[in-house]
């Protein structure tokens, strides 16, 4: 269910491009349809709900709905992206990008999607499981094109080899910087091997890694690596996932 809004058309001058309202991440919009006058006389202009058909299991939507030219792009439970016409709610299209018939739960969590645009070319970027899946914005449909199959394999390219079943999962919305798509990944916690914490770039374009930023980098010589640790592990700076 979407947050309560006023009955008038949103201009389309002004939306919600960025995950986090902006690129400085302020949180904050300049608009003012709703203001302490009015406030107390608000009613909901239409309501969207997006369960999967016959799911037992609604799930969590954390989703923080982008809104671009006028068109609202949202995550809902089991993961589907959809578009809607921001000002009536009218539904433009979905991408169910998981098996979601009856399930027992959830499929995991989505904060958002990312938008990019490149003339005519506009395109979607969201974050399922260890995926970043590519959707054309206007359609919702997967861009085969892009990285393999239309998405991005955030278990790959890593640096490291993920062998003792060690997962990396991507939950919020990467970043855009001219044609380069930056995502950061949830990692696994405690005392198991996990996977690295690293941030990557990739090309809008076509889903290929740019570069990679490791928050630190430890000489092979170092006393970290071959320091005191416990007998039978290896040094947690080769398995944790903050490295």
């Amino acid at each position: 269910m979407l947050p309560l809004s006023t009955r008038c058309a949103v201009p389309a001058s002004v939306g919600w491009t960025v995950y986090g309202g902006d690129q400085a991440a302020t949180h904050y919009s300049p608009l003012n349809q709703i203001n302490r006058d009015n406030v107390g006389r608000l009613r909901p202009a239409w309501v969207h709900s997006a369960p999967p058909e016959a799911a037992r299991y609604r799930g969590a939507v954390e989703c923080t709905p982008l809104v671009v030219d006028g068109v609202m792009y949202i995550v809902g439970a089991a993961l589907i992206v959809q578009a809607l016409d921001a000002a009536t709610g009218e539904f433009l299209w979905t991408h169910a990008p998981l098996n979601n018939g009856p399930q027992r739960r959830g499929a995991g969590t989505s904060r958002g999607v990312t938008y990019w645009k490149d003339g005519d070319r506009e395109r979607i970027f969201a974050p399922v499981q260890n995926r970043i899946l590519c959707l054309n914005a206007k359609s919702g449909k997967i861009v085969e094109t892009f990285g393999e199959n239309g998405a991005i394999d955030l278990e790959k390219d890593v640096d490291r080899d993920l062998t003792h079943g060690e997962s990396i999962v991507a939950t919020t919305p990467g970043g855009i910087y001219h044609d380069l798509l930056i995502v950061s990944t949830r990692d696994e916690e405690g005392p198991r091997p996990a996977a690295p914490g690293h941030i990557r770039a990739y090309d809008a374009r076509t889903g290929k890694r740019r570069w990679t930023f490791t928050r630190f980098r430890i000489p092979e010589n170092s006393a970290m690596t071959h320091g005191r640790q416990t007998p039978g592990r290896p040094p947690a700076v080769r398995t944790a996932g903050a490295v």
